[in-house]
């Protein structure tokens, strides 16, 4: 374990850094005044092209527990491995550059992983937009998850659960994590994903940890929804993307002697094609009717013959969901297209007329 001048280093905490100028100072302003002082703060610079490096310069020579690496642009995951390969702390925690913390939430959760010998503690997070603040809970119970209650509790939704959505807490950067646990079981980003690294990182970290803690009732980690972030614009090959997740996971789980994933898997695959037949109609889709059509056709196509269908839970799904999923199974890729038409009209409706967000 590594030192912050005669002390040892209790908390890494890793920040992958891309063009965040607007918000840096901000997010580093909360992570400095920690009251946690035996930390390391690891900046991982990912090729920007704005001033973030320049303030990442500035806080490094007003704090020497500040680690300052440069990449070329290479991606989030591949951000956060530079991180993970040159952290020596006890444990580990992940803040994105775009958002802010609670200037206790490290020392919080460590003292919590610390008081139980947890290897992973989680909290809760709050969603910030346009000045207005929703407390987000982390799904799962408030408390202690001994190897028996992760099993029995948070692998029947670790993945995808009946309802198309995982009900386990897979939110990276509300949790830290033992770093032994990741270094025992080679434990990294995938950067060969396309997309959901972290949370393919939180689940095979869960997969592998004998305890866990949860502090819901803490709202410890202030998300900022960006309305120009990706899960707002258009994603070329979306269903790709997802089916490379789903393959990744797939082989991940394959061996578990503790739990059956098999169900969840192709669960997780439909949720994907939801997800990518949405992506259709983001912002930024260059694609006419006719390409979004057979877009739409080839993913349903793709589920053909799949049991996928007899696992979902219908009744507990809502509306929209509810169609989207019954159209899948049908293969009526029209009326898909026309559904998500008129669902985009609506979200224009209800953000430019009423002025709701």
């Amino acid at each position: 374990m590594g030192r912050v001048g005669n002390s040892m280093i209790k908390v890494s905490i890793i920040i992958p850094i891309y063009n965040s100028e607007p918000y840096l100072e901000i997010c580093l302003n909360s992570v400095v005044k920690q009251t946690i002082t035996d930390i390391e703060i690891l900046l991982v610079n990912d090729g920007s092209t704005d001033n973030s490096l320049e303030i990442c310069k500035r806080f490094k020579e007003r704090d020497d527990r500040i680690k300052l690496y440069s990449i070329s642009n290479s991606g989030s995951a591949a951000a956060r491995n530079v991180g993970l390969q040159n952290a020596s702390g006890e444990y580990i925690g992940f803040v994105d550059a775009d958002d802010w913390i609670e200037l206790d939430m490290f020392q919080q959760l460590y003292e919590k992983a610390r008081e139980i010998g947890a290897d992973i503690v989680g909290c809760s997070l709050v969603r910030n937009y346009n000045g207005k603040e929703v407390r987000q809970k982390q799904h799962g119970r408030s408390g202690l998850y001994q190897r028996k209650d992760i099993v029995n509790e948070i692998f029947p939704g670790l993945v995808c659960s009946e309802i198309l959505k995982p009900t386990a807490p897979v939110n990276m950067v509300t949790k830290i994590f033992k770093r032994n646990l990741i270094k025992d079981y080679g434990i990294t980003f995938n950067e060969k994903l396309l997309g959901g690294q972290d949370i393919a990182f939180v689940r095979t970290c869960i997969f592998h940890a004998k305890c866990f803690y949860l502090m819901d009732e803490a709202y410890l980690y202030h998300y900022r929804l960006n309305p120009n972030s990706r899960t707002h614009r258009y994603m070329a090959n979306a269903w790709e993307v997802y089916k490379l997740d789903n393959k990744y996971l797939t082989n991940q789980l394959a061996e578990c002697a503790d739990y059956d994933f098999s169900d969840q898997l192709r669960l997780h695959r439909l949720h994907g094609a939801l997800t990518s037949i949405n992506y259709e109609f983001k912002r930024g889709n260059p694609n006419g009717p006719l390409s979004r059509y057979r877009m739409i056709r080839g993913i349903c196509n793709d589920l053909d013959g799949d049991r996928v269908f007899q696992l979902v839970n219908k009744r507990k799904l809502d509306l929209k969901r509810k169609i989207a999923v019954f159209c899948v199974e049908q293969k009526w890729a029209l009326l898909l297209l026309l559904f998500g038409y008129f669902n985009s009209l609506l979200e224009y409706l209800r953000i430019c007329v009423l002025g709701c967000k």
